[in-house]
Formats: structure tokens, C-alpha cells, sequence
């Protein structure tokens, strides 16, 4: 039974207005109750997917006319989408193209480049590059011409433009496939679609160094999979899509 707000009297609840006084009866406060949001998303984040392969880099003949191979390892990234959703839990969303990365040690740097239908391999300080790579890099990202006449340093402009673009055109055809399948960015990073690891000054984010310490492979697997964070950069690049 209400209870008139005005003189306090109990009536009955068929009552519009209190019979004693004429107030009106108060109006009930409705609350909704909100259920869950019907619509359901998927997050996602990026990480580099690192193969090291072990490639021929040259042939010869030893002795009595047997012929043998020398192989080094190339170090072969993918980068990957790692979804999470409540109905699939993780799983691997998108997986770009392959590019290659050059590989350092002990702070050298691995140079391969093709010798007719082999690799040849090299090493150099990281000083000694800089201005090859730069120059690959900005004529790739800018068409900027080239200007060096140095012989050696016009045939490592030609390998980094080649990894350059591998790079570049795994990294734009993810983002497309990231796009045509409904995935948004939802961080700085991942809405300006810029290349990971490049921070701007990308002419260095085809070198990398190798796995060390436990997770080195270079003597035995040369096919097994590891996955690196690049110090949880890529972990900057996060995405949503609705499903």
C-alpha cells in the first residue's frame, strides 16, 4: 500500500490520489538494468615471428673432387597478429609476408649479397654502413637518387634497397590485410601505421642481432621458430575488431 507523501496516511494502491488529502499518488522510479554489451570484440597485438634458416653461401671441390657446401644462417621475420578472443582464447590472426634481416655480431655486421646463384657473406663495423643504408632507405621511402661512386658501396645500397622493400611491402600488405579483415588500431602506434622498429629513423630496421644463450640455433635446428618482443615495442601496436 503507498503511503501519501502529504499526510502520511496508508490507502489503497488502486488509487491515483490519496483519499484523505487529494495528493497524488508518487510516481515509481523506474531503474534500468543494462545487460551486457550484445556486441563482442577481439584484441589483438603484433609480434615478430623469427625463422633462422641455414642458406648455402658457397660451393667448392676439396680433395679427390668432392664437392662441399658452406651454409650460414639468415635470420628469415614474419610479423604476426596474436588475437584474443572469449570464444577462441589466442590464436595467430594474420601472418605478413617474409623479409629478411641483416644479422649482428659481435658488433659486426653480416653482408650477404647474390653471387650469381649464391649468397657471400662479409662482415663490418656498423659505422662502416650507416651511410649505404641510409641512402637504400631514402631512396626507397622518398625516391631520393643516389650519389655514391664508391663501387663496394653502390653494390650494399643495392642489397639494403632490396631488404628495404621486402620490408616495406611485407609491412604494407599486413596492414591491408589488417584493414580488409576489420581490424582497427587502438594505439598511437598502431593507427599511424608506422613500421615497427623504424621510430623514424628506419635505415636501421632491417639490422638485428642474433638469438644468444639459450635460444641460439645456429648449430643445430636450422628450421626451428622463435619469437622475439624487440623489448616489447611491438607489443605497442595493439588492435580491436568487432565480431
Amino acid at each position: 500500500m503507498p503511503k501519501c507523501q502529504s499526510c502520511a496516511a496508508n490507502y489503497d494502491d488502486n488509487f491515483r490520489y490519496c483519499p484523505y488529502c487529494g495528493t497524488a499518488k508518487p510516481t515509481p522510479q523506474v531503474v534500468l538494468v543494462q545487460g551486457a554489451d550484445p556486441r563482442s570484440y577481439e584484441e589483438g597485438v603484433l609480434r615478430l615471428k623469427c625463422i633462422i634458416e641455414k642458406q648455402v653461401v658457397a660451393t667448392g671441390k676439396g680433395w679427390f673432387g668432392a664437392t662441399f657446401e658452406q651454409r650460414e644462417p639468415v635470420r628469415i621475420v614474419q610479423i604476426e597478429l596474436l588475437a584474443r578472443s572469449h570464444d577462441r582464447g589466442e590464436y595467430v590472426a594474420l601472418t605478413s609476408a617474409s623479409f629478411r634481416h641483416l644479422c649482428r655480431t659481435d658488433g659486426l655486421i653480416d653482408v650477404f649479397a647474390m653471387n650469381g646463384a649464391l649468397y657471400t657473406f662479409r662482415k663490418y663495423p656498423r659505422h662502416k654502413l650507416e651511410r649505404p643504408l641510409r641512402s637504400a632507405f631514402d631512396h626507397v621511402c622518398t625516391g631520393k637518387p643516389y650519389t655514391s661512386t664508391n663501387k663496394e658501396e653502390m653494390e650494399q645500397q643495392a642489397l639494403f634497397e632490396i631488404l628495404f622493400r621486402e620490408q616495406r611491402m611485407a609491412w604494407e600488405g599486413f596492414c591491408s590485410s589488417l584493414q580488409s579483415e576489420g581490424w582497427y588500431g587502438v594505439t598511437d602506434e598502431a593507427i599511424g601505421r608506422q613500421l615497427p622498429r623504424s621510430n623514424g629513423g628506419g635505415w636501421w630496421s632491417i639490422l638485428a642481432d642474433y638469438p644468444s644463450g639459450e635460444t641460439d640455433i645456429r648449430p643445430s635446428d636450422p628450421y626451428k621458430e622463435l619469437y622475439f618482443d624487440e623489448s616489447d615495442k611491438m607489443r605497442r601496436y595493439r588492435y580491436r575488431r568487432q565480431t
